[in-house]
């Protein structure tokens, strides 16, 4: 009987070195490290955050504003089975404008958090061979994940058949928090575009083995944080007057900016080596 409370002993004793190794001191509190890291990233650096991001942003800011400003009507209607007042000429703007822009700004920030590699003036030097390096890597991350995507819908369909609203909801958020740890471990390839690295996407899977608790908790926390700027940004209730337009461009580019800079600190910790204490 003695021996066996002491083996008993000895497992709760390992669990709780365990635990406080993953949970406290380890790698589960790693994925807020990289979530703070990624805030110092932007908030350190903040002229050059400004000088690489702010002209782009604006003009993407203003095709998007032209496009809802001329569809208005069209996207106030609660008919949509027509399309009269559709102005396609602005959606195609603003999709194209936007891209560019969003990829300009992804490639000067990776290069010059991981590469220190600094512009003149006020515009970013525009690389578009990095740019259009980046984009091919972007759509070939979209394409592997369609079919995870559409099987975790399915799922999630078949689940709020069965069990209803509440089990609906429930595993949506649970697939999308999976969906968003799948994203994260192979997010490397994109950063990698921008420096011109070679990295495949299994070599990026690889070089983030082991950290998927680091980057379970930099997934939440990112999504509760982006559900409370959401939240307090409709409390104004009127999402077209001024001050709720200032708030959704400079929260906007706050998440564009942490967002990035979350892709190039994984890279730089996973792949490359960097600390992140």
């Amino acid at each position: 009987m003695g021996h066996v409370c002491l083996t008993i002993r000895a497992f709760a004793e390992k669990d709780r070195r365990n635990f406080k190794q993953v949970f406290i001191g380890g790698t589960f509190m790693k994925g807020w490290k990289i979530f703070t890291q990624s805030l110092r990233l932007v908030f350190a650096n903040l002229k050059e955050a400004l000088r690489i991001s702010l002209v782009p942003y604006l003009v993407a800011s203003a095709a998007m504003a032209w496009f809802l400003t001329t569809n208005a009507d069209f996207l106030a209607s609660e008919g949509g089975d027509s399309l009269a007042g559709f102005n396609g000429l602005s959606l195609l703007v603003f999709v194209i404008v936007g891209m560019v822009c969003y990829l300009w700004i992804a490639v000067a920030w990776h290069r010059y958090v991981l590469l220190r590699e600094e512009g003149e003036g006020w515009v970013a030097q525009f690389r578009s061979d990095r740019i259009l390096g980046y984009l091919g890597r972007g759509i070939l991350l979209g394409l592997v994940l369609i079919l995870p995507a559409i099987f975790m819908a399915f799922v999630v369909g078949a689940l709020s058949v069965a069990g209803g609203l509440v089990v609906m909801i429930a595993s949506g958020l649970i697939f999308t928090f999976a969906f968003t740890v799948i994203v994260y471990r192979l997010s490397p390839i994109l950063p990698a575009a921008a420096l011109g690295e070679p990295l495949k996407m299994n070599e990026a899977w690889e070089k983030t083995k082991g950290a998927g608790w680091d980057i379970a908790l930099l997934a939440l926390i990112t999504a509760v944080i982006n559900v409370i700027i959401q939240s307090v940004g409709e409390i104004g209730g009127n999402p077209g007057a001024p001050l709720a337009v200032i708030y959704m461009v400079v929260t906007g580019w706050l998440q564009f900016m942490v967002g990035l800079s979350i892709l190039t600190t994984i890279y730089g910790h996973y792949v490359e080596g960097r600390s992140i204490d």
